[in-house]
This record gives structure tokens, C-alpha cells and sequence, in this order.
């Protein structure tokens, strides 16, 4: 049960992860929106909040709450009118960053006000300051901080320079009036300084950070995109379902041969020696790259393992590394094959008006056996295929094949023939097999 739930804990933390990753990368207009959403129910609780408790018995005689009202009220239509603007920027599918400088300058006056209202160098309601700005960096970028935060201190400036000047008053919220004595310019700098310096560190912190993310991310975003082409690549020489596995973490590297039922493929055409002779080179690669390029396609549609390719002759298996039972092996093995000379029977006519005079059809066998499969080579080098006597008769049976045709042997025969129909031929002797060898051809006519 305690596993349970600390997974699902750990699910939940990944999916909130997940949405901030994403949320990174909404356009300013949405942004601004979901902060305009936020902030102009806040004010307008604020608002209200401040209305009933100035209308009150015991509204605080040390404030002059009047004051708050119609600052609020302002500062609430400039936060409605603002969120309108993000919501039309994202009903137009606008990605400007406009909206965020836009946002920061009509929050910046605000800001600066409210910390006047209360003593520009005596209210706590300075740390909004640093605290602001820090926040408009995480949640936009860095410019638009850098605009906020220039707008804001030139405006904290500015206001402050007309308190000590009396042009403004000095925390004219506050009724008790000890304040004034923190209105004098020695105070400002103390204090001003002291808040430049923090803040400075923790922008500075900030910058650091974001660039850091942005570094970290283009490293990120090169590593996957090596990694992408090298696997593109990997998959060329590498059966897919094995880069399946290495890509899921199923590999083992010291993982031993193993004993398993397999249904083999071999395919060859049929004199393609002696044709290649009279082709040109541009020529020759182009009908091999066409005919293996659609015998691969064939081959990863059907979940067939490519075990090897030598010039025109092809070997693949059912059963390894991914298994399901002997009868869908053996099926998805014959269907292949089937369309493989369907196809076959396409390109060759092609061929042909592109001018090859000679024929080009392929031979076919299928046989069903167990096999030794797994990784054979050394240590720096291996190969993933499957070995022994069964895997050799399919090649045997192939060489019996007539072109255009498909054999399969006994085994295989045993699985398919209740599904699919199989015309027996006559026994074979072949190599390495003392007794004669069954086999039984299918017509690549007949659509499985």
C-alpha cells in the first residue's frame, strides 16, 4: 500500500514537471492571460475587502484607508484591460512578447505607488520590489525583468526625489506623522543601497541561472538530436527489434545464447550475379536499393527480424528477440513472403521499362526449427543472429524453390495449412540433412 502510494506520488511530481516544461514554452499573450486571470480577482477581493473595512466601526485610525480605494479601483480596470489584450493575443495565436513588456509597464506605476502610499523608505512593501522582478524573470525572461526592474528603481527614484523635495508627500496613508523623519535623503540611501545591493546579488543569481537552463537545454537538444541520428543510422545495420530493445534498456550485454523456436526466411533472386554483369553500376544500385529498401519495409511491417544482408540474398526470422507462439510466427512469415513476391512481380516489370533485359524474379523458402539465437563475435565486435541446422534448411529449401514461387518446409506446412493453401511438391535431398526434406510451395496469387 505505502508503494503504491509513494508511486503514485512520484507520478503526480512528474506530471506537475511536466506541465511546468510545458508551460515554458506558452507565448507571452498566455502568460499574461493566466496572470491577468490571477491578479484581477485579487484586487478586486482587495477592493472590497478595503471598502468594508473603511465603511466599519473599526477601520484603524493610524490609516487613512480612503486613500486605498480609487488606487485600487484604477489599478484593478488596467489589470482587466491588459487581460483582454492577452486574451485576444491568444484567440489570434499571437507569440509577440509584447504583452509581457506591456504588463510589467502598467504594473510598474502601481507598484511604485502603493509603496509611496506607505512610505517609499519605510514600509515593508518594498521587498515587493526584488521579489517582483525576480518573479517576472522566472516567468517571462530575463528582458522583460531587466525593462521592469529599470521602469521600477527609475520610478522609486523619481518619487522618492519629490518626497524629499515636498513636491510629494511622504507615506500619505500613514495619520501618525513620526514617520517623517525617514524622509530625508541620508535615510533613502541607507536603505536604498542596502535593498540595490540584495537585489542586485539575487538578480545576478537569477541571470546565472536562466542562462544556465538555456545552456543546459541546447546541450540537451544537440545530445537528442545525435542521439536521434545515430540511431537512424544503428537501425541500418541492426535488426529494429534489437535497437528496441538496446533503446528500452532490455539489452544485457553478457546475455548468452539462447534455444528458440524460430520461423526462417531466406530470399534470393534468381541470377543476379550474372545480371548484375550486364548492368552499369547507377543501374545496379538502383534496382538493389529498390529491392531491398521494399523487402525491409515488408520485413518491419510484419515484425520480422532481418538477420542478414549479402548482395541480393536476404535472411530473416519470427521468434527472437520478441515472441508471441509458433502458429503467428509462422503465419506472419507466409503472409510476408506472399507480398514479398507480389511486390517482386511490380518491380521487375519496372525494371524492365527501365531497361533490364534479363527477368529478375525471387526464390523463396521458409522453414520452421529450433535454433540457437542470440549475440555471436567478441568482445568489440558482435552479431545478433540464429544458428544451426534448421536455419541453414531454409536457405537449402530456397535454392530448391522454383523463381516467383515460395517453399516452406514440413514444420511450417504443420502451422499454415489449415488457414492458408499449400500445394505439395516432391521431397528434396538437400545438403547437411541426411533424409529427404518435405516441402510444399505456395502461390503468391492466393491473398492470405
Amino acid at each position: 500500500m505505502e508503494a503504491a502510494i509513494a508511486n503514485s506520488e512520484a507520478a503526480r511530481r512528474v506530471t506537475l514537471v511536466e506541465r511546468f516544461l510545458a508551460f515554458n514554452d506558452w507565448p507571452a499573450s498566455r502568460k499574461v492571460l493566466l496572470l491577468g486571470c490571477l491578479s484581477s480577482p485579487t484586487t478586486l477581493l482587495a477592493a472590497s475587502v478595503n471598502q468594508i473595512i473603511t465603511n466599519s466601526d473599526t477601520a484603524p485610525s493610524a490609516v487613512n484607508l480612503q486613500l486605498l480605494n480609487p488606487f485600487l479601483m484604477v489599478w484593478l480596470i488596467a489589470q482587466v484591460a491588459v487581460t483582454v489584450l492577452a486574451w485576444i493575443g491568444v484567440r489570434t495565436g499571437s507569440r509577440s512578447g509584447v504583452l509581457a513588456y506591456l504588463y510589467a509597464a502598467i504594473n510598474v506605476p502601481f507598484i511604485v505607488a502603493i509603496i509611496h502610499l506607505y512610505g517609499t523608505m519605510s514600509t515593508p512593501f518594498v521587498a515587493i520590489v526584488p521579489t517582483i522582478v525576480i518573479l517576472w524573470m522566472l516567468y517571462f525572461d530575463e528582458k522583460v525583468a531587466t525593462f521592469g526592474m529599470i521602469l521600477m528603481f527609475s520610478a522609486i527614484t523619481l518619487v522618492h526625489v519629490l518626497e524629499v523635495q515636498g513636491t510629494l508627500p511622504y507615506a500619505p496613508m500613514l495619520v501618525g506623522r513620526v514617520i517623517d523623519a525617514q524622509r530625508s535623503a541620508s535615510w533613502f540611501l541607507a536603505i536604498f543601497t542596502a535593498i540595490l545591493i540584495l537585489f542586485t546579488f539575487s538578480f545576478s543569481i537569477c541571470l546565472l541561472l536562466l542562462a544556465a537552463r538555456r545552456t543546459q537545454q541546447r546541450r540537451l537538444d544537440e545530445a537528442r538530436d545525435q542521439l536521434e541520428r545515430s540511431n537512424r543510422i544503428i537501425r541500418r545495420y541492426l535488426p529494429s527489434q534489437r535497437v528496441d530493445q538496446i533503446q528500452s534498456g532490455a539489452y544485457v550485454d553478457a546475455a548468452r545464447p539462447e534455444r528458440r523456436k524460430l520461423t526462417v526466411v531466406f530470399s534470393e533472386i534468381e541470377g543476379f550475379t550474372e545480371a548484375a554483369e550486364s548492368l552499369d553500376p547507377t543501374q545496379l544500385s538502383r534496382v538493389l536499393n529498390e529491392y531491398l529498401s521494399r523487402m525491409m519495409s515488408l520485413a518491419d511491417a510484419h515484425g520480422a527480424t532481418v538477420n542478414h544482408l549479402v548482395g541480393d540474398s536476404i535472411m530473416m526470422f519470427f521468434g527472437a528477440p520478441q515472441a508471441t507462439d509458433d502458429l503467428d510466427h509462422a503465419l506472419r512469415a507466409v503472409r510476408m513472403t506472399l507480398q514479398m513476391q507480389r511486390d517482386m512481380e511490380v518491380m521487375a516489370r519496372g525494371w524492365m521499362e527501365q531497361g533490364v533485359t534479363r527477368p529478375l524474379r525471387a526464390r523463396i523458402g521458409i522453414n520452421t526449427g529450433y535454433a540457437s539465437v542470440g549475440d555471436f563475435g567478441s568482445q568489440g565486435r558482435k552479431i545478433y543472429t540464429g544458428i544451426g541446422v534448421q536455419t541453414n534448411l531454409a536457405a537449402r529449401i530456397q535454392a530448391h524453390c522454383e523463381p516467383g514461387k515460395v517453399l516452406i518446409s514440413h514444420p511450417t506446412w504443420a502451422l499454415v495449412h489449415e488457414r492458408i493453401p499449400c500445394d505439395r511438391k516432391d521431397e528434396i535431398q538437400v545438403k547437411g540433412v541426411r533424409h529427404a526434406v518435405r516441402v510444399y510451395e505456395l502461390d503468391p496469387a492466393v491473398h492470405a
